[in-house]
């Protein structure tokens, strides 16, 4: 079973550079906005929901427009501080998946984005469903760099070397807690499986500079020293100077970096 501590990558990368991360990861879809605000969850502008592991809000930024009364939380002091910067409006509170900290039942939704796989295991899913309200939805979505593109996939198997033990999306163990033994109480706590959806999408870069911050912002490369970051950078930026040919630009001269969002959904029994 994973572990109910916050990994101490996590804990050291993500208060990095919280300003690099803002500056540097994709912004979400709108397209996806049908999906995590399905018309059958009775979802509307004055439901209070919940956005766990919210970071600066790079997710909140697509669902502000749409609820008045976002929660934010997070156990990064420096995500917290950017968050409260760019949305004033609404409150981030310190915590994490094993210690929410609002009211059981007060929430109508909860949005996990870019951070189930941290905290993937049946204490985390017992305190969500803790605050979640009967029949309230659980959206885990996760924004990532688009590898069927060769040019992608080979500058992800550059900085992915350096993964160490970190939990990934990409491998997939995070599903683990909905299957087995576990999975067996989170059915009768969720509805299951869980509803998947994919969308394909594309954020527009400047120039390689920029694919590299976004690199840099994977809290396993935030944590390397400044020798081994500048090596993985000049590996990188050759990949991508002998791939020139092959990265399309739009009309601008903008880099088409291509991405794919990924949806997963529940409701609480």
């Amino acid at each position: 079973m994973l572990s109910t501590k916050i990994h101490s990558i996590a804990k050291e990368g993500f208060n990095k550079d919280a300003q690099l991360y803002d500056e540097a990861r994709p912004n979400f879809p709108a397209v996806a906005l049908p999906i995590l605000i399905p018309h059958s969850s009775g979802l509307n502008s004055y439901s209070p929901v919940l956005e766990l592991g919210s970071g600066t809000g790079k997710f909140t930024a697509l669902i502000s427009s749409q609820f008045n009364l976002i929660t934010a939380v997070d156990p990064a002091s420096a995500m917290r501080d950017v968050f409260a910067q760019n949305f004033p409006q609404f409150t981030c509170l310190e915590g994490s998946a094993y210690n929410i900290p609002v009211a059981s039942g007060s929430q109508k939704a909860v949005y996990i984005a870019q951070a189930f796989h941290w905290f993937a295991n049946i204490e985390a899913l017992r305190e969500i469903h803790r605050v979640l309200a009967p029949g309230g939805l659980l959206t885990l979505i996760w924004n990532m760099e688009d590898d069927k593109k060769d040019w992608v996939k080979n500058i992800r198997d550059i900085y992915q070397n350096y993964e160490e033990d970190t939990p990934q999306y990409r491998l997939g163990l995070w599903k683990n807690v909905f299957e087995g033994e576990s999975g067996k109480e989170v059915g009768s706590l969720f509805t299951l499986p869980l509803k998947h959806t994919v969308i394909e999408h594309s954020m527009k870069v400047k120039d390689f500079e920029s694919i590299w911050k976004r690199a840099l912002t994977k809290s396993y490369m935030a944590v390397k020293n400044s020798s081994e970051q500048e090596s993985i950078k000049k590996d990188i930026f050759a990949v991508l100077q002998a791939s020139e040919s092959s990265i399309v630009l739009d009309e601008d001269g903008m880099i088409v970096y291509p991405y794919v969002t990924e949806v997963f959904q529940c409701h609480k029994i």
